[in-house]
């Protein structure tokens, strides 16, 4: 699942520097209606895979 919502980052929003300009500074992934109900240890892992995709 991890993996997968990773991907659907990148090909949604592009490299993980425009995350930031997408969710705003204090935005997380949980805003987006795509990944409601998660936990910060779940958003940690999927924003550590995310990184490493180009």
């Amino acid at each position: 699942m991890h993996v997968l919502a990773a991907h659907i980052l990148q090909a949604e929003i592009g490299d993980i520097d425009k995350l930031e300009d997408y969710l705003g500074k204090n935005g997380s992934l949980a805003d987006l209606k795509m990944f409601e109900n998660m936990t910060p240890r779940v958003e940690a892992k999927i924003r550590d895979i995310y990184k490493t995709l180009r």
